[in-house]
């Protein structure tokens, strides 16, 4: 996602921290179709649209604690993840432990505008993530789409950064494997 975009989504977290019903209406029309398609991966139809009800309901809220140094749009993915998590968990039973892969930055239309080479490239990078264990797949969550460092993941997920860093080459080097059968190239 480009750097004036994410601008203009933290212009927008910050109008909605003034209480300015615009800046919400001009965040929806920015991200509600990526709320919607998180919502959208982990639950059912219905229970999947009063998640996204619930999200925007709880927008000032989300906008209060949101600091405007660091990436609005990925505070807000991260949030709908977790809220979509603990809902499924709340209502399938399932145990949902970690943050699946979705690829935020491309999600701009509904799957039904993708050609059919997006969406099995999009299903094929979802199954090589699956080939991680929980830890790699966080720590490439929290690498790709929230820029963050080895350091900060080892602050956050309280491991040492050999292991961070460890766990990310291995991650890395699974996924190009994965990537590489894909593509029916050879690799090493």
């Amino acid at each position: 996602m480009d750097k004036q975009k994410l601008s203009v989504i933290n212009s927008c977290i910050a109008g909605i921290k003034k209480r300015d019903e615009n800046s919400v209406n001009m965040l929806y029309d920015l991200i509600a179709s990526v709320i919607g398609y998180i919502a959208y991966k982990y639950l059912k139809d219905v229970d999947a649209e009063d998640l996204i009800q619930d999200f925007w309901a709880s927008i000032y809220d989300l906008a209060d604690k949101f600091i405007l140094m660091t990436n609005g749009y990925g505070y807000l993915c991260k949030t709908m993840n977790r809220m979509a998590i603990n809902r499924r968990k709340k209502l399938y039973g399932d145990n949902v432990k970690t943050i699946h892969y979705v690829d935020y930055s491309r999600l701009k239309y509904s799957d039904d505008n993708r050609s059919i080479e997006e969406i099995n490239f999009k299903m094929n990078v979802e199954k090589a993530m699956e080939k991680l264990d929980d830890t790699e797949r966080l720590i490439m969550q929290l690498t790709i789409f929230e820029d963050k460092t080895i350091v900060q993941i080892a602050h956050e997920l309280k491991l040492s950064k050999s292991q961070v860093g460890r766990k990310q080459l291995e991650a890395k080097q699974k996924l190009k494997k994965e990537f590489c059968e894909f593509l029916g190239k050879n690799h090493e």
